[in-house]
């Protein structure tokens, strides 16, 4: 797993991208960071979600005078809402993702007060840093870390035909759904302007 996913941003199938050491070490901070953006905005966006229809269907359940069942069934389906978004503990988990994303905040800025006078042990702290943060995720989403891969080359500035070709419908479920990413191909937009 460990593997997997440290050695993500330099190997692409058959096509291995040779980065320095200091380089590759930025970029998977960046792009845990982007990863970690990206799963605290889905748990903080369930909350809001979650928390705003529970309520709004109790509070009207509960003005409905005309027809009590109705107004029963409006309350349940509020309740239940809001019972969902307590037992699977939306907030915690958007806590949890914001926490990741602010210690790969603070990796970075001290990544980058020192950037390019990091010796090869500096690099080796940091990737073990890095990796002892990783290892709080015990549920790694492969479409979500090659969305932030792409997110990582548009800030960095890297050739875009190096960027994960995304469909549509696995990047609105990949929270949802661990999607195999052999499917998955990389973008030569090069070979589109011949």
């Amino acid at each position: 797993y460990q593997k997997t996913r440290s050695s993500f941003s330099t190997t692409f199938g058959k096509r291995i991208i040779i980065m320095s050491p200091e380089y590759e070490l930025e970029f998977d901070i960046i792009r845990e960071g982007y990863y970690s953006d990206y799963r605290y905005q889905f748990f903080n966006t369930l909350t809001k979600v979650f928390t705003f229809l529970g309520l709004s269907l109790m509070l009207t359940g509960a003005y409905l005078d005309d027809n009590k069942t109705i107004s029963l069934i409006i309350e349940i389906i509020g309740s239940f809402l809001l019972i969902t978004n307590t037992v699977l503990d939306f907030q915690s988990n958007a806590v949890f993702w914001k926490n990741m994303s602010a210690n790969f905040s603070k990796i970075h800025e001290e990544y980058l007060k020192g950037k390019g006078s990091w010796t090869s042990k500096d690099i080796n702290e940091f990737n073990a840093k890095v990796q002892n943060i990783q290892s709080n995720d015990k549920n790694f989403k492969r479409v979500l870390a090659e969305k932030a891969h792409n997110s990582t080359n548009h800030q960095i500035g890297c050739n875009h035909k190096y960027d994960f070709d995304i469909s549509w419908y696995k990047w609105i479920t990949a929270n949802f759904i661990s999607w195999d990413a052999g499917n998955l191909r990389y973008i030569d937009k090069s070979a589109e302007k011949q």
